[in-house]
């Protein structure tokens, strides 16, 4: 175990970066730390506390204000004892009592208050603070949820490049559909707009962002984007006579070199440059890449002479060599392609969806946090902006840090770097623990705590501390994660953690892994009556086709999930009302439902494990809120709505019109998608469907 130093953490003095591990009380640290900056004199408005989540700024607050109504009503002794747990010494307890005692009407009559907030909550406010020049948010909303607007973008984006088929975007995103497939070019696309942030910090300034973006690339590649290469090859008249003598001195050689000279010679005659580069390729290297092994023996120079085998070896090293540059610059230019065409279809698409925003007047999290890096580092404002918040805060607190992204902590290092003199700068208290990143989907970048931890200790004379002890697990947890994390190599500087409860019992169960299963999964229907011989067609080889009314496709399922789901269950039975709990109020008891979290590393798969505790008479509460919503009857509701927000949703305007509500049948469908004239009558459907 290691043992803590609370009195430098909790030192308002002092600025801290604390490396935590899970369980050892960040946000006790935190709020005891908010605590005696309020005990040495700060006001409540020079503090700002930025968390992850809503919600851990909510238990801040409340935990904060919990204890100042402690120290507020508690008795004299009992206060003492809370402000010793809290680092104060024996002679500080006479002096800061009474301030204590005060804390709390201090707090909740403060003007301005105290700030607790997120990172795109103070955000916000930062940019309806700003001047309406500087990139004030005005009427806009916050976009919570971004996927039905990038559907939206994608499907506007796809279907404005159909109509142009000449225009660059439209080859290029052609391009990408055939090589690459609809799937991974969406995936793609949507990925590049994901990270937009990035793509405007890289090309910020510039008036062409993808011819800059793309020069950039042909600089860092070493590209030459015109340069023919195969063509290049082919004229050389050295390289050929090389070949050429090369070839004679592998048919004086073994058998496999004399396979390798007319597999040389074929290549030689190829008009397709491609297919000869490949076939040259081949002849001097294996199929893993490596050239082929050649070296000098007594037998070689004993069929080639002393001179041809050196000559041999000479003119393999050479030609690879020249092979190798050729395929270095090959990559190359079908890097700098792939990228040019990436970044011109992304590009587009994430105007798409900028377009789109901006007529609904929405703003996401991504174009708040630029707006905000903006506003502090680069507009005619920042210098103003960074004035109002100096003097504001002169105390900062920072919690799970390994989950900013890179732009959250460029804002951060914007503003502090603008401080002046170090006596005038912020305290700043920042906790956080790489290894429990989770938000990556977020871009949370956990090395950026290390990189933050050195600017601190450097420019603020940060103390850096690790707590490594845990008071939420049991020693055997505790063990088992020391085992994992000891083991791997991206943790080499992994310290070992305690635990605070020596006593505590707990245990670690590994379930056997679910196994996928070999071959189709049987039919669960019947097999379909024999045909006789008049249907079978002519010949044996007549192609059988399979009723899909009587016959099911036999598909190869991954039914892995459902196996860990019901291992899962049966688990949980096994320990409901036979383990024991030691319970802090009533002492030992049997292990009941209610002390189970069950842990998934997303939602997709989450039914499934549902279903498993159905099926086993296991009563549970789910954030997937199903139930009621899976009904048929909520999904048409469901539909309904979303093809009332996002018209273009086809599919879910298809389902509402077969639904009951609307009792459409195929021939209906068929008949909406027909394009009616303009002279013609609308028909029932259309008109039943027209007020949507």
């Amino acid at each position: 175990m290691h043992d803590f130093d609370y009195q430098t953490a909790l030192n308002p003095e002092r600025s801290v970066v604390i490396e935590a591990c899970a369980g050892s009380g960040k946000t006790w640290l935190l709020v005891s730390r908010i605590l005696r900056l309020l005990l040495a004199g700060a006001e409540p408005g020079e503090i700002l506390a930025i968390t992850f989540t809503r919600k851990a700024a909510q238990e801040m607050q409340a935990r904060l204000l919990e204890w100042l109504r402690l120290l507020a009503l508690q008795p004299e002794e009992e206060a003492r004892e809370f402000l010793r747990q809290r680092a104060l010494s024996e002679s500080e307890l006479e002096a800061f009592l009474p301030i204590a005692r005060n804390l709390l009407e201090r707090v909740l009559t403060a003007a301005p208050a105290l700030t607790i907030n997120t990172f795109h909550g103070w955000f916000l406010q930062l940019l309806q603070r700003a001047p309406l020049e500087g990139g004030a948010v005005g009427n806009f909303s916050l976009l919570d949820q971004t996927s039905a607007l990038l559907e939206e973008a994608w499907q506007s984006f796809a279907e404005d490049l159909a109509a142009q088929a000449e225009d660059p975007t439209a080859s290029a995103l052609q391009e990408l559909f055939r090589d690459h497939g609809l799937f991974n070019t969406r995936a793609l696309l949507l990925g590049f707009v994901a990270k937009r942030a990035e793509w405007w910090a890289y090309t910020a300034g510039q008036a062409d962002p993808l011819g800059y973006a793309l020069e950039r690339l042909r600089l860092e590649l070493e590209v030459d984007p015109a340069q023919d290469v195969l063509a290049e090859m082919q004229q050389d008249t050295v390289l050929a006579e090389w070949h050429g003598e090369y070839a004679q001195l592998l048919e004086k050689n073994t058998a496999t070199d004399q396979k390798l000279a007319n597999l040389l010679v074929d290549a030689l005659v190829l008009n397709d440059l491609a297919q000869r580069f490949e076939a040259l390729w081949s002849v001097y290297f294996t199929k893993t890449g490596t050239p082929r092994v050649r070296s000098a023996s007594p037998t070689q120079a004993k069929r080639l002479g002393a001179n041809g085998e050196a000559r041999l070896l000479e003119l393999h090293q050479m030609i690879c060599n020249l092979l190798y540059e050729a395929r270095d610059r090959l990559t190359a230019q079908a890097a700098y392609r792939f990228n040019g065409i990436g970044l011109r279809c992304g590009a587009a698409l994430l105007d798409a969806y900028q377009r789109l925003k901006e007529a609904r007047q929405m703003l996401d999290f991504a174009d708040v946090e630029w707006r905000v890096f903006q506003l502090l580092s680069r507009s005619d404002y920042a210098e103003y902006m960074q004035y109002k918040l100096d003097s504001r805060y002169s105390h900062i607190l920072l919690d799970e840090f390994q989950d900013t992204n890179p732009l959250q902590w460029q804002v951060m290092q914007s503003w502090l770097g603008a401080y002046g003199a170090a006596g005038s700068r912020p305290s700043v208290f920042m906790v956080g623990d790489p290894k429990q990143s989770i938000y990556r989907f977020r871009r949370a970048e956990p090395r950026l705590f290390q990189i933050a931890a050195t600017s601190l200790m450097r420019d603020f004379a940060a103390a850096r501390l690790e707590q490594d002890t845990s008071r939420r697990s049991a020693p055997a947890v505790i063990q088992a994660v020391n085992s994992v994390f000891a083991a791997q190599p991206d943790f080499a500087g992994f310290r070992e953690h305690g635990w605070h409860h020596d006593a505590q019992e707990g245990a670690i169960a590994l379930l056997p892994l679910a196994e996928k299963s070999a071959g189709p999964h049987p039919s669960p229907l019947p097999e379909p009556p024999a045909k006789s011989p008049e249907d079978k067609g002519e010949g044996e080889n007549a192609l059988a086709l399979r009723n899909p009314l009587q016959q099911p496709r036999q598909e190869d399922e991954d039914v892995r999930h459902e196996q860990e789901a019901a291992q899962l269950a049966e688990k949980i039975a096994a320990i409901v009302g036979h383990w024991q709990v030691d319970d802090e109020k009533h002492g030992p008891r049997p292990a009941a439902y209610r002390d189970i979290m069950l842990l998934v590393r997303s939602r997709t798969w989450l039914a499934t494990y549902e279903r498993a505790l159905r099926a086993a008479r296991i009563p549970y509460l789910s954030s997937r809120q199903g139930g009621l919503l899976d009904t048929l009857e909520c999904s048409d509701l469901a539909a309904l709505l979303e093809f009332l927000v996002t018209p273009f949703a086809d599919l879910k305007l298809a389902q509402v019109l077969r639904s009951p509500l609307f009792g459409c049948d195929d021939t209906d469908l068929m008949l909406l998608a027909t394009p009616t004239p303009p002279s013609l009558p609308l028909s029932g459907v259309e008109c039943l469907v027209s007020p949507l």
